[in-house]
């Protein structure tokens, strides 16, 4: 999987089945020392689209349970 196939997702907490939105950008969290992903980083968006700097929504790689083909389902 390519990392830009990321993008366009929709993101759902599977325990409560809650949308929790769409990735529009995101990037990637490394661990330097062994090139492990440890999480993702979206940032938020206000409603005319201008990007929320102080929030963004961090997801530990290890609660991404399954990438879909349109969905990322996470347990938190």
């Amino acid at each position: 999987m390519r990392f830009e196939s990321l993008k366009g997702k929709e993101f759902i907490e599977a325990n409560k089945g809650k949308r929790l939105g769409f990735i529009q950008e995101l990037d990637l969290e490394f661990n330097l020392m062994n090139g492990e992903i440890q999480q993702l980083v979206i940032p938020k968006y206000s409603m005319l689209g201008l990007r929320k700097d102080e929030q963004s929504l961090m997801l530990s790689w290890e609660n991404i349970r399954v990438i879909g083909q349109d969905i990322i389902l996470i347990e938190r």
